[in-house]
C-alpha cells in the first residue's frame, strides 16, 4: 500500500510505503493512520516529493495532517497549501504523546498513543502536566571516542562501562556501507539502554554520518541526545627562562541538544 499526500500544485509532499503484510494499521481519534512495530525510513526525495518506507523496529508510526510528537520525533512535517498538512512522526514503543493542531494552528489537541496503538485525548489536567514537564535530569551517559572532561563531570556526564568497546562502534577505518552503519547504532543504543536506561540522557559524538542514524534511534526511544558544547581559550604561559609560550585549551561551555 502507498499512501501519498502532495500540494494543492503538486510539487511537494510526502510518500509512505506500508507492506501489506505484517503492518497491521489503527486509526487515531482524529483519523491518524498508527502503525505499532514499525519506524519510517527516508528512501529518498523525488519530484519534491519525500519517500518513506515502513520497516520493522522498535517504535510507533503516526500519520496525520499537523501533528508534533511530545517525547518522540517528528520524521516529517509539511504543509500542503490551503492550511493542510502532513505529518509523520516516530514514538516511543511504551507509547507516546503527540500534539494534534487544528486550522492554521489556532487550536490544539494533546493526544496520547498507548502501546497498542489506541489514542486518547488527554483532558486539560493531563494535558497541562505534559506542557509542563520539567527539562530532564539524572547523568548523561558519554557515548564520544574521548573521555569526560572534569566540566563535564561536574554537569553530570558519566563515563560507561566498556569504553573501549564503544570507542570500537565509533571508530571507521574504511568507507562503510549502510548496512554497517545500521549495525553500529543499533550496538551502541543497546550499551546506552543497557547502562543509562533511568536517566535517558547521553552525550553523543563522532563521525557525521553516524550521528545522524544515532539521534534518530535515541530520540525514537524518548532519549534526550545532546551534543557537548567548547570554546578555545588561549592564555600565555611564562617558562622559567623568561619566555612566553601560548598556550590553547578547550573549555566545556555546554550543551547542545539534537
Amino acid at each position: 500500500m502507498v499512501i501519498t499526500k502532495k500540494s494543492q500544485n503538486g510539487r511537494w509532499g510526502l510518500c509512505l510505503e506500508v507492506p501489506e503484510c505484517g503492518a497491521e494499521q489503527v486509526y487515531g481519534v482524529y483519523g491518524e493512520q498508527v502503525w505499532v512495530g514499525y519506524v519510517p525510513v527516508h528512501k529518498g526525495r523525488v519530484s519534491g516529493v519525500h519517500v518513506y518506507t515502513l520497516v520493522p523496529g522498535d517504535g510507533i508510526t503516526v500519520l496525520g495532517n499537523d501533528l508534533r510528537a511530545v517525547g518522540g520525533e517528528t520524521v516529517k512535517n509539511i504543509g500542503l497549501q490551503g492550511g493542510d498538512y502532513v505529518s509523520l512522526l516516530c514514538l516511543p514503543t511504551n507509547g507516546g504523546v503527540y500534539k494534534s493542531y487544528g486550522y492554521k494552528g489556532r487550536s490544539s489537541r494533546h493526544i496520547r498513543v498507548e502501546p497498542d496503538g489506541s489514542t486518547r485525548e488527554l483532558n486539560p489536567l493531563e494535558a497541562l502536566e505534559v506542557s509542563s514537564n520539567k527539562e530532564p535530569t539524572g547523568p548523561i551517559l558519554n557515548l564520544t571516542q574521548h573521555p569526560a572532561s572534569t566540566a563535564q563531570v561536574e554537569a553530570g556526564v558519566k563515563e560507561p562501562l566498556y569504553k573501549d568497546a564503544i570507542q570500537a562502534e565509533l571508530t571507521f577505518e574504511t568507507l562503510p556501507s549502510r548496512t554497517e552503519i545500521d549495525l553500529r547504532v543499533s550496538k551502541l543504543f543497546a550499551f546506552a539502554t543497557d547502562q543509562n536506561s533511568a536517566s535517558k540522557r547521553v552525550m553523543i559524538g563522532g563521525a557525521l554520518f553516524l550521528m545522524e542514524p544515532l539521534t534518530r534511534a535515541f530520540r525514537r526511544a524518548g532519549w534526550q541526545v545532546l551534543f557537548a558544547f567548547s570554546q578555545r581559550e588561549s592564555h600565555e604561559v611564562t617558562e622559567p627562562d623568561g619566555s612566553v609560550r601560548k598556550v590553547a585549551e578547550f573549555r566545556h561551555k555546554g550543551f547542545v541538544e539534537a
